[in-house]
């Protein structure tokens, strides 16, 4: 996993340079997989998502400001972490940086309860990263993924912030920290939650899948990401794979024609309202007389 967050960090442009396959609900995942292995320039739709994740310039670029506050206003270098994690999932670049920058606020003269605050933004990070022990006392909860896919069963995979997690993982987590959590399947949307474990765990989600039906008849997505929806394939079988720009063009076709019955029917009343200019209207009602 390591190399693929290496890759997409410095060289994003390649998950998308690849197609997106998505699995249509109801086809085999194994014949999926078995595709996708053998057919490099197809990526799968988590994969995708994955890689979406690492991609957040911006919050990277608002957390590097913060570097420059953290010796003057560590209250207020706390408070903008935390408005930056409540607005979506972290990247790894985002993930290392402010627990770098936690382990050094910690090791500033700072009030008890600003320390407590900072000491929880600094477990939450290297619980996830997983990248060495904890400079610091930290207090930790260890859960298994598989209780999200027993409450879940639609989803294949797990993301905590921008990190993403198999099943089969035992996740080590800050205590009682709220997490961005994005529940992944390569046949349905991608479904986003903010909140601790347990809270997640006591969530009620509509999963809303992305394509159905048979090779014969079918419903494509045509409200894919723009950047994937010209490009995107959906698995029927190994035989049967369909482009999703045909529902883009049959949208298309659908709204210019309903534009174009919205035009003439406007067309019309307006003539007949000119038509009808300076003459008298009466109404024969029996009912009325």
């Amino acid at each position: 996993m390591n190399a693929l967050i290496f890759l997409l960090l410095f060289f994003p442009s390649l998950a998308f340079s690849q197609e997106v396959l998505i699995k249509s609900l109801g086809s085999s995942p194994l014949q999926y997989q078995i595709f996708l292995n053998e057919n490099k320039k197809f990526i799968s739709f988590i994969d995708y998502n994955h890689a979406k994740l690492q991609r957040n310039p911006t919050q990277e670029e608002a957390l590097f400001q913060l570097s420059e506050l953290f010796h003057h206003e560590p209250k207020l270098v706390v408070e903008e972490i935390k408005k930056i994690q409540a607005q979506g999932p972290l990247t790894l670049i985002s993930l290392r940086f402010i627990r770098d920058l936690s382990d050094k606020l910690l090791n500033e003269k700072i009030k008890a309860d600003l320390k407590k605050d900072i000491l929880g933004i600094y477990c939450k990070t290297i619980s996830i990263l997983n990248e060495g022990p904890a400079l610091h006392p930290c207090v930790y909860d260890t859960v298994s993924a598989s209780l999200l896919h027993k409450r879940f069963p639609q989803i294949e995979k797990i993301a905590i912030e921008g990190l993403v997690f198999d099943f089969q993982d035992n996740l080590v987590l800050g205590s009682n920290n709220p997490y961005q959590w994005t529940l992944l399947s390569n046949s349905h949307k991608a479904v986003r939650f903010y909140g601790t474990f347990s809270q997640l765990l006591n969530q009620h989600f509509v999963f809303e899948s992305l394509a159905e039906g048979s090779c014969e008849q079918h419903s494509l997505p045509t409200d894919l990401d723009f950047e994937i929806m010209e490009t995107s394939t959906v698995f029927f079988a190994k035989d049967c794979l369909v482009k999703t720009s045909l529902a883009n063009k049959k949208s298309s076709s659908l709204i210019a024609k309903k534009s174009l019955l919205y035009v003439t029917g406007i067309a019309v009343l307006t003539g007949i309202i000119y038509s009808m200019k300076d003459k008298t209207v009466v109404i024969d009602a029996p009912a009325l007389k």
